[in-house]
């Protein structure tokens, strides 16, 4: 997952090809090497002690839960705290200023992309801890779901916004539509369907709301340009 993070943002900082694609073509290349050294069938028998790991508990409170919320808290500590990781909101939010005002936009594309697929790693490895099998097919559609979970948190797709703990706010609220659908026995195709309104309703929110925000911005600009003249 490192190796994997750092081959994107190697890609991205070094090669100029646009994020977007540059993690599209790393996840088919991942799940195709997982369906070629797995042949398409799901790996099993792994050893008792590994299970531990996802299915274990801790005074009645799931490992799983408790290390999502570590990861979560040390996140959400340093995206508050820590300059280093306050920068990535500054490259977010304006690259060229926030290279110009002396940060390494290239180290902290490349430090972002290098935790993501580590903690991406992690993830999949406490899964097959969970469920005791390793299916080269698992998290399929979960990208749309992670994308709608953050913008509804309160992420924006031009950058420099979020937190991780609207991300978490914005997971649960998912999490609730697609248990209430499974609760409604509502087929899994109208399932995925739903989830793309939601996709794009949050990402039509997000566009509207910068929109609406940027009106008030540019009216200055434009009193305080001219002065004596009317605004637009």
């Amino acid at each position: 997952g490192v190796l994997a993070g750092m081959a994107n943002g190697l890609l991205i900082t070094k090669v100029h090809i646009n994020p977007f694609i540059t993690t599209l073509g790393m996840m088919s290349i991942a799940r195709g090497a997982g369906y070629a050294i797995t042949e398409g069938s799901p790996i099993a028998r792994l050893p008792r002690e590994f299970f531990k790991l996802g299915q274990g508990e801790v005074l009645g409170v799931s490992n799983l839960i408790i290390l999502a919320l570590v990861v979560m808290a040390i996140g959400d500590i340093l995206m508050r705290r820590s300059a280093w990781f306050r920068q990535i909101y500054y490259v977010g939010g304006n690259e060229d200023a926030a290279r110009l005002s002396g940060i390494n936009v290239a180290l902290v594309k490349m430090g972002v992309f290098t935790l993501s697929g580590m903690l991406a790693a992690l993830a999949g490895v406490l899964s097959v801890s969970r469920f005791t099998v390793a299916d080269p097919g698992s998290g399929m559609g979960y990208e749309l779901q992670v994308i709608a979970a953050c913008i509804i948190g309160g992420a924006s797709l031009n950058g420099g916004k979020g937190t991780v703990f609207g991300a978490l706010l914005g997971l649960v609220f998912v999490g609730f539509i697609n248990n209430g659908m499974v609760q409604l026995r509502v087929p899994v195709y109208w399932q995925n369907l739903a989830m793309g309104v939601i996709l794009l309703v949050a990402v039509g929110s997000d566009m509207l709301s910068q929109r609406l925000q940027a009106r008030p911005r540019a009216r200055k600009t434009e009193e305080s340009a001219a002065p004596g003249e009317p605004a637009a």
